[in-house]
């Protein structure tokens, strides 16, 4: 399946608001309620994906938080700006994993604040 990285960010930004490292969720318990709009399959997938490139932490098919890497990633694209910026930049190359993404953002953020890359 090809990732949607607008799903990818709302999975991200929606798990951020939610979870406090306590409560367990089921992940497709969590899908099918916060992503109605969405194929479950769809959704389910995506949400692995992120399990699965280390943003969110899960065991089995439950879910607590976001790892620091997430919570570092969903920091840096909560700004519609940035995130603009950031498809943009990617967009002549296609598709590109989660780490790239997640690096240009940071970069882009840099280079808003005016810090030396």
């Amino acid at each position: 399946m090809k990732i949607e990285y607008d799903l990818i960010r709302r999975i991200l930004l929606k798990v951020e608001a939610d979870t406090d490292g306590d409560i367990n969720y089921t992940i497709a318990d969590y899908c099918e309620q916060n992503f109605p709009d969405v194929d479950l399959k769809k959704s389910t997938y995506h949400f692995n994906y992120l399990v699965k490139a280390g943003m969110i932490e899960a065991t089995n098919s439950y879910f607590s938080d976001l790892t620091h890497s997430g919570h570092d990633f969903a920091n840096n694209i909560h700004s519609d700006t940035i995130w603009n910026r950031t498809k943009e930049k990617i967009k002549p190359l296609g598709e590109v994993g989660i780490k790239v993404i997640a690096s240009v953002a940071a970069e882009l953020v840099k280079e808003f604040l005016k810090i030396p890359h």
